[in-house]
């Protein structure tokens, strides 16, 4: 039998762009479970939820320009919430920052905001599963 094999990651999609957040799902969707937030505010809550619960999510997939909260400010929330619960920054959860926003600056920010990688869009699965591996995600 060929099985596809379990999921075992636990990923938050925060993405306000539906083909965006279509395509990640996809993507992503033989590494593990996916969850998605279509705005930072929702994104905040899911990650919230998901860490009360005791299911915390392994990795979160962030765009930056969205309505209601930007990536940025998501980010800071997302770290301030772990630092509240003692959360270690190397225990945290791992951020990647899929943006259009290419600006050096942006990338500056969200480094010094705590994210772990940092990925143009239009998003390529082979640059997204490098990502995940050098985060030691997957193998």
């Amino acid at each position: 039998m060929n099985e596809e094999p379990t999921p075992s990651l636990n990923i938050l999609i925060i993405e306000d762009d539906y083909t965006s957040r279509t395509l990640m799902q996809h993507m992503l969707k033989n590494i593990g479970e996916t969850t998605v937030a279509n705005n930072g505010l929702q994104g905040v809550h899911e990650f919230n939820t998901a860490l009360k619960s005791g299911k915390p999510y392994d990795l979160i997939c962030l765009d930056i320009m969205m309505p209601e909260l930007n990536g940025h400010d998501v980010l800071k929330q997302i770290r301030a919430i772990e630092q509240d619960n003692n959360t270690r920054p190397s225990g945290g959860v791992k951020i990647i920052m899929t943006t259009a926003v290419d600006k050096l600056s942006s990338v500056r920010d969200a480094y010094f905001e705590l994210c772990d990688g940092y990925l143009t869009k239009p998003l390529h699965k082979d640059k997204l599963m490098d990502e995940l591996k050098s985060l030691k995600l997957i193998d």
